[in-house]
């Protein structure tokens, strides 16, 4: 059985003692305490934080990582951190301390600026004119040839495009209108209700 988990904080003066246990799951909920034990390792008034394991069970990266955001804030404070973990558990925390960060290896979040921002509306409109350009071009060399006799499509491929576009084509149109008239006729009837005149 799964212990929950469970987060006890002890204060003396400037000093906190942090006691974990339970079971860490990245699944499972954490309690209140969690992010209570977060804001009072963040309080400014404190010197000390001595990180304690008790009846601790399973664990995951989630306990990685909240222990890790408690020494992260230390360190740039200058609190001094005591870990009396399991030995693998500050192992993972030392070494996640030990690589620095290489320079330039953090994407800064730079907003574009307006030259830039045209330049790539530009740049995705042209392949979209270009389509456009390409179909009007065919649409009026067809019309061209068309109207000077010289089109190539053959009268029964003619005939049958008149057929499929007009009377086949009638059951969906007579449907999609009757639809339409219901659409209009609803929104219609909720204005004229003001009036008295929605019959």
């Amino acid at each position: 059985m799964n212990n929950p988990i469970s987060v006890r904080l002890e204060r003396k003066s400037l000093e906190i003692t942090l006691i974990i246990g339970g079971t860490w799951h990245i699944s499972a909920k954490k309690p209140p305490e969690v992010q209570a034990a977060i804001n009072a390792c963040n309080d400014p008034t404190v010197k000390k934080i001595t990180l304690k394991a008790e009846n601790i069970g399973e664990w995951d990266s989630s306990l990685l990582v909240f222990l890790v955001r408690i020494v992260k804030s230390a360190k740039a404070r200058q609190v001094t951190v005591e870990q009396d973990l399991p030995a693998g558990l500050n192992r993972l925390i030392t070494l996640a301390f030990e690589v620095k960060e290489q320079q330039g290896a953090k994407r800064e979040k730079r907003e574009p600026g307006l030259l830039e921002e045209v330049g790539e509306k530009v740049t995705k409109l042209l392949p979209s004119i270009c389509d456009i350009l390409l179909f009007l071009g065919q649409v009026l060399k067809a019309l061209f040839n068309f109207f000077l006799g010289r089109a190539t499509m053959r009268r029964q491929d003619f005939v049958s495009c008149v057929h499929e576009c007009s009377l086949q084509a009638l059951p969906i149109v007579s449907i999609t209108t009757l639809l339409f008239g219901l659409i209009l006729a609803f929104v219609g009837a909720v204005q004229l209700t003001q009036f008295g005149a929605q019959i």
